[in-house]
Order: C-alpha cells, then structure tokens, then sequence
C-alpha cells in the first residue's frame, strides 16, 4: 500500500471533541444519538521501512548469552514477514464494532470521498519501528526457543476537521519453544497481540453509548448485582465490552457527568438489550434506578482491566 500524505501534511497537534468526549462524556438527551458509525481509512496505515534509511539498530547481529556457551542470535529486519501479518492486522480491523473501513490509495479519491461521506471520516497511519526475533540456543547449538518483539506508532486523524485525535505506540512480543517452534509463529503471535491492542484503542476511541434500563438482580437488598442496558446486536455489542455508568448532576447550572461504576456484558439478548454484570458502584446503582434517575453507559473494551 501507499500512504497517502498530501491531505494531513498540515495537521495541527489538536485533540478532536471525539477524544475529549471518551475522557467526559457530556450526553445528549438521545444519548443514541451519538453512536453514529465512522470510517476508518486503513490505507494510511503501512507498515513500511522509514524512507530515510534505517533506525538505530537494523541489520544483523549476533551476541553471547552466558558463559557456560549458550547464546541468543538477534536477528532485525525480519520483513519477510510483514505483509502475510498485515493481512490479518486488516481482517480484525473490518471485524470491529462500529468502525467501517475503507482502502483509498488515490490522493483525488480521497478527497472526494472526504468532502462526500456523511459520516466521519478517519485516517489510521503507521509505522514499524522495530521488529526482531531471538532464537536461544543451547551448548550444542540445538535451538530451544524462538521470540519476537515487535514496536508500532501510529495515529489516528479526522480528515473532516484535518485534527489529530491521538497518537499510540504499542510493544508487543511473541514466544514459541519446543521443536515445533518457527519464527513465523512466534511472528505471528506478536503481531496478534499488536493488532489486539489498535483495535482495543480503536473501539475506545468510538465508543457505543446508551442507557441502564432496569435492575435484572439485587444483592444484600440494597445493591444492583446485574443491570439490562439499551444497546446490543446492532451496535455490535459482544462480551468482551464493558461499560462505565454515569450519573448527570448539575453544578452552578451546568451539567456534569459523575462516573458511578462499571458493568460487564454478560449476555447480548437483542438488537438493543444486553445483560451486564455489575462490577463495581453497585449501591449507587441502586439508590439511582430506585430512584428513578436515569444512568447512562459508555463502551470500554475492559483490556487493560
């Protein structure tokens, strides 16, 4: 793939509302109405060599490990592997929630579709930074493990306001031993990995909005054990999602959203119902949806929790 450069070279270092919002939430009174679908622009997501020659620490090596004779071989540049694992990196990609994407590898394309989409429109662009493997050896020379590591950064930028949203890097690796061990797999389990963490930070960039509509079960009589909320299958809810719950208060006048707990979803019964666990701030749960305060959700894949 080719990037594309022309439409974000005069990107300014500025956090979009969308990434704001994902840090305080403020909710509309149709809180569904802030689950429109966005693109993704995945041909501005390459990994390519950097065009002005290598990083620090490309090519070839080889060091000693420990003094009884065993050693590690480093070995860099290992991009033969590359593109087989881009192709899964794009299979994920098209599987996320809400997140449509798009291939556009022609600048007048691009910025038609841009001027023309009615939904948003994002470009997602990377680079490899790094990506190795070591092989362990033992005394006799007989391998007994293979790993990988792997480093990316990448962006995420609206071209509709031509604002960047939020940087990311990610280091991730991969291991494989016995005498099945290749370096493809070991490759292969790093890039696994990398790809679960874009795509986690892709959903929390977008998040599904929506609402706690009753207590499913209590505990000790005065706390929210399980919840049913107002989103589901059609926003392609599934159990690996999490959502934080909030309560709007007002302060001086003005609106401001309180973080009350967290729920997991346990079940998707429909297009717009799940059951969730509660997982924390059960009590306050409670005390609202007795009552009768309405408690809003917000989406978080739960990957770092």
């Amino acid at each position: 793939m080719k990037m594309i450069k022309t439409l974000i070279a005069a990107v300014m270092m500025l956090v979009s509302s969308t990434a704001l919002m994902a840090q305080n939430p403020v909710f509309a009174q149709d809180v569904h109405s802030m689950n429109t679908d966005v693109y993704v622009l995945v041909g501005n997501f390459d990994f390519v060599r950097p065009d002005n020659g290598p990083l620090d620490g490309w090519g070839r090596s080889h060091r000693p490990d420990k003094p009884n004779g065993s050693r590690n071989e480093t070995i860099r540049d290992e991009w033969d592997y590359v593109n087989p694992m881009l192709d899964t990196f794009y299979e994920h990609l098209e599987a996320a929630r809400r997140i449509r994407t798009k291939d556009i590898q022609i600048e007048s394309e691009l910025r038609s579709f841009v001027s023309s989409c009615p939904l948003p429109v994002y470009a997602l662009e990377g680079k490899i930074l790094k990506m190795e493997s070591v092989t362990r050896y033992d005394d006799r020379r007989v391998m007994e493990s293979l790993s990988a590591r792997l480093e990316v950064k990448y962006r995420v930028i609206n071209l509709k306001t031509n604002t960047l949203v939020k940087e990311f890097s990610t280091s991730s690796s991969g291991f494989k031993s016995g005498k099945n061990a290749s370096l493809n797999a070991a490759m292969s389990d790093a890039f696994s990995s990398a790809t679960h963490t874009i795509i986690t930070n892709l959903n929390d960039l977008f998040p599904t909005y929506g609402t706690v509509i009753q207590l499913a079960e209590t505990k000790n009589g005065n706390q929210a054990k399980a919840v049913y909320v107002d989103v589901g299958s059609n926003q392609g809810l599934t159990t690996s999602n999490h959502f934080y719950v909030y309560e709007m208060t007002s302060v001086a006048g003005r609106q401001m959203s309180n973080r009350i707990g967290k729920l997991k979803v346990t079940s998707v019964g429909g297009p717009d119902i799940s059951l969730c666990k509660v997982q924390s701030g059960g009590d306050k749960i409670f005390s609202a949806m007795k009552a009768g305060r309405t408690l809003y959700v917000e989406s978080y894949t739960g990957f770092w929790e």
